[in-house]
């Protein structure tokens, strides 16, 4: 039996395996379409590009730019096969970061605010982004606040838009949250 190919008169009912990653849409895609990786690692409709695979057909709506969404790989396409499989499309597990649409953006945004904030009694301690992003999850995840020693510039600024970036960097979804910052006052 073969996926994508006409069944044989003697063909019986059968399960297979179907290799499929979870990957995130540049642009709406819709279940079934065909797609391929652009160079961002993103996927987008193969109009002019050769597919690698399909949108997950069992999905009922369509899939908005930056959505995840798992790509179904076409048949007998994959490499290697022990649920554990490799593609050419595909990098090494370790070296595949996939990131959504305006994650670069915001990142450099979360660099650039990071940096305009100190912490401590030294002008030279200022904040990376990695600390300012941790501060975001573990405000979210434990209602940790993150206290900023001898300033209060962080507590002091509109955190939606901090929020929004921290989104887009992480996924996770920080909607209708108040600000993650506070003094040691």
């Amino acid at each position: 039996m073969k996926l994508g190919k006409i069944p044989e008169e003697n063909d019986k009912r059968d399960a297979v395996h179907v290799a499929i990653a979870p990957v995130i849409a540049g642009e709406i895609l819709y279940p079934g379409q065909k797609v391929y990786f652009s160079e961002s690692g993103i996927v987008m409709g193969s109009r002019d590009h050769v597919p690698v695979g399909v949108v997950d057909t069992f999905r009922i709506t369509k899939i908005l730019k930056g959505e995840r969404l798992w790509l179904m790989l076409f048949p007998e396409t994959i490499t290697s096969l022990r649920h554990d499989w490799t593609h050419p499309a595909f990098k090494e597990e370790t070296e595949l970061k996939i990131r959504p649409s305006g994650y670069a953006e915001s990142m450099e945004w979360m660099e650039n605010f990071a940096a305009g904030h100190r912490s401590g009694y030294e002008e030279t301690n200022s904040y990376s982004a990695e600390t300012l992003i941790q501060a975001g999850k573990d405000f979210i995840h434990h209602g940790q606040y993150h206290v900023q020693d001898g300033y209060t510039s962080l507590q002091s600024e509109e955190p939606t838009e901090f929020w929004n970036h921290f989104s887009v960097i992480t996924g996770i979804d920080s909607s209708r949250q108040g600000t993650p910052f506070s003094c040691a006052c």
